[in-house]
């Protein structure tokens, strides 16, 4: 068992501090199965981060056609990069929940759940529901992953975990300890590594 933590501080007015959250989003972490083999959760506001982060590469590379502040609209969508960070504020939580070796398509199963803005909010509806959702849909389904839209969720995942997005919810959510790590800061990753060796059937006693 390894554990490791840290804690980094930047000043209370320092612009840094200002591109993470606090912590993600309590609902999010209910769509990681506590059988997952690893799970990560990250909370940021994207709106400082990609504010700050197009104003500074603008000044250290000056190049034509790269955006120079949020109101850019992103080539081939009918929405900005602002509209895309109000839309999608920035936490989201991740588990894999299985591993296909076999499968060269597709061989890890997950659930992705980000947090987005309410549903009846103009930058919603421009960049998911009439944006991202129809111009990958039907792509991602190709190679066995889907889209869900539910309760202030946008639920991606393999076929195996098509319960939880329609849910928005495993039938047995993370708990404890790893519910513990996955909701402290704006980071969390935990990897359970036996239930890594038995997803992957490793004799033990050859490792």
């Amino acid at each position: 068992s390894i554990e490791l933590s840290g804690f980094v501080s930047y000043g209370e007015d320092s612009e840094v501090s200002d591109m993470f959250g606090d912590s993600v989003d309590s609902d999010l972490l209910e769509v990681i199965p506590e059988e997952a083999i690893a799970a990560m959760s990250m909370s940021l506001n994207l709106k400082v981060l990609v504010g700050t982060a197009l104003e500074e590469v603008g000044k250290d590379m000056p190049l034509d056609g790269f955006p120079k502040n949020g109101s850019f609209v992103i080539p081939g969508m009918n929405f900005s990069i602002d509209d895309f960070v109000e839309a999608i504020p920035g936490d989201f939580a991740i588990g894999l929940t299985g591993v296909n070796p076999s499968n060269s398509d597709n061989p890890f199963d997950f659930v992705l759940a980000l947090k987005t803005a309410d549903s009846d909010t103009k930058e919603y509806k421009r960049v998911i529901t009439n944006g991202i959702l129809d111009k990958v849909e039907a792509m991602l389904k190709q190679i066995g992953v889907f889209i869900e839209e539910k309760d202030n969720f946008l639920l991606i995942g393999t076929a195996k975990n098509k319960s939880i997005l329609r849910e928005a919810e495993a039938e047995d959510p993370v708990s404890g300890e790893k519910e513990d790590i996955l909701s402290t800061g704006y980071l969390g990753f935990w990897l359970d590594v036996n239930q890594l060796i038995d997803t992957l059937a490793l004799d033990q006693s050859e490792l």
